[in-house]
Order: C-alpha cells, then structure tokens, then sequence
C-alpha cells in the first residue's frame, strides 16, 4: 500500500518497498514497518509470487546494479539522477521463490558474520586499553 500525504509533499512507504535515491539505497527496515520520503527516489514493489523484497533490496545493493546505476546517471554535478529508464529495464533474473529464499538466507547469514566480526573488532581498542591499565 502506498499513500500520498500531499500535504506534507512525502510518501508513505510501507516495508516491502524498495526505495532507490539517486545511487544510494534505503533499507527496508523500518521500526514500525513504516517510513516517509521525498519526491528523489523511485519506488521498487516486488510482486511477492514471483520476487522476495529482500532479494530485490539484495539486487539492487549489488556491485553490478550500483555501477551501472552511476554511468546511467544524466544531469550536472550536483544534480545527477539515475534515469527511471535504466531500473525499469535493469535484469531482475526469474528465480523460484525457494531458490529466492535460499539465496537471501545465505546473504543474510553472511551479513550477519560481517556485523558480529565488525563489532568484535569495535571492541579491541577498548580491550587493549583495559589490558595497558590492568599490567602498566
């Protein structure tokens, strides 16, 4: 569902949306699956039968989608925009929605070792710290 507060001059997002600004992204996760936008970002649904939300947020996070995206890009320095014509005729690849699953689970899983390590890595000047207060 998406609903225009033309007052406001935003757009209701609901979470499944997939929201592209200029070359960068949005993540769909929102606290209470809700968020609001300007006018500067196209709007990707999925038809959930044929496309995960979170492969599509995957696609579009890609090396391949952001690079492309960027020589797609037309206007001046300052003011370049990606062209609605280079996302709709971007390749989305036909998967089985349970080939989807499997790929956005590994995705994640792997996301999820990247964070744990970063924080852990976070954390070793304070523990080096502690360890030159404890001996020194």
């Amino acid at each position: 569902m998406q609903k225009e507060c033309r007052k406001l001059f935003v757009t209701l997002l609901l979470n499944t949306n997939i929201n592209i600004l200029d070359i960068k992204l949005l993540v769909p996760k929102l606290k209470n699956d809700l968020g609001f936008g300007s006018t500067e970002f196209f709007v990707l649904r999925s038809n959930t039968k044929r496309m995960l939300p979170r492969l599509l947020f995957h696609i579009t996070k890609s090396k391949d989608f952001r690079e492309k995206a960027e020589k797609a890009m037309t206007g001046a320095s300052g003011h370049r925009r990606v062209p609605k014509s280079f996302v709709e005729s971007y390749p989305i690849p036909d998967i089985p929605i349970s080939k989807q699953q499997k790929i956005v689970s590994e995705i994640e899983n792997i996301e999820n070792k990247i964070s744990d390590l970063q924080n852990q890595l976070d954390r070793i000047p304070e523990k080096k710290k502690e360890a030159l207060q404890k001996y020194l």
